[in-house]
């Protein structure tokens, strides 16, 4: 395999590359796979890593073995492509893997915590617990910025505005008073791994991709009810937005994960995958 030096711009004909590789491996299971993090954006940086979500079918739950086999031969190919690209595949977390009940948790506010009384986001910098419920979280800001690849583009594009007017929601119970800009401003933080995940490092891309899509759902959020234009650009939220708040701490969640990272399986199979073999040496054999 032929390994290029990192390029000063995104490499589109990637994007087919991982397209053809999630189809290949999860076939019928597949619901839609995206991209998310900067490459979302078609930015590049140092070691940086290409961030990969498929959502499957929930019937892949019923089927862990052959999840695995799927798994096992998708991280086989996200190595590959990252070196033939001159990437940094992330090694401890290659690729996210959803069902489609997971994503509808994440849109009803599954990852939210409690804190006087309301529903709270706790910093991705103070995270010491990559548990189960800390990880819906990330799982909002993943849709939030992702870009669909491949599978049922229209579904993704629903959750994605979904999981984005929960955010603001929440913008809104925190800070009362905002506007399209100091939504923006929420969203970003100075330092990278900070707040929701999005830092400078985005910009100015960011803003230009997000303000229409904030726009849009601070516009649906009027409409029903939870906010209300106040003077100049800036918009305050209503009771509604509290009771929505308090009720998602009132909920039990049902679905559980597709797979845990430190599971011995999953950390054996990194190991090796990762442990140096030469890229598509065992490709051809494993993807069969």
């Amino acid at each position: 395999m032929k390994v290029k030096k990192m390029t000063k711009t995104y490499p589109i004909q990637m994007d087919q590359e991982f397209k053809q590789l999630i189809e290949s491996v999860f076939k019928d299971y597949l619901v839609y796979a995206f991209i998310n993090g900067r490459a979302a954006l078609y930015l590049i940086g140092k070691d940086m890593d290409i961030d990969i979500c498929a959502v499957l079918n929930d019937s892949i739950i019923e089927k862990q073995d052959e999840f695995q086999k799927m798994w096992k031969k998708f991280v086989i190919g996200y190595r590959d492509i990252h070196i033939k690209y001159g990437f940094k595949s992330d090694n401890a977390f290659p690729g996210d893997f959803l069902t489609v009940s997971q994503t509808y948790d994440v849109v009803n506010g599954r990852g939210f915590s409690k804190k006087d009384g309301q529903i709270y986001i706790q910093p991705m910098g103070n995270i010491t617990d990559e548990g189960d419920e800390n990880d819906y979280r990330i799982f909002r800001s993943m849709f939030v910025i992702g870009r669909a690849i491949t599978g049922n583009k229209s579904f993704f594009e629903e959750i994605k505005m979904l999981c984005l007017i929960s955010l603001i929601k929440y913008f809104f119970i925190i800070s009362n008073k905002l506007s399209v800009d100091g939504v923006i401003n929420e969203f970003l933080s100075g330092k990278e791994k900070e707040k929701y995940g999005f830092d400078q490092r985005y910009e100015p891309e960011f803003s230009r991709y997000m303000k229409p899509l904030i726009r849009d759902a601070m516009i649906q959020l009027n409409r029903y009810g939870f906010i209300q234009k106040k003077e100049g650009n800036n918009y305050e939220k209503t009771q509604n937005l509290d009771s929505w708040g308090k009720n998602i701490l009132k909920r039990q969640w049902a679905s559980f994960h597709l797979m845990k990272f430190q599971d011995p399986f999953y950390v054996k199979e990194r190991e090796l995958i990762f442990s140096g073999v030469k890229a598509g040496s065992h490709w051809d054999k494993l993807k069969k």
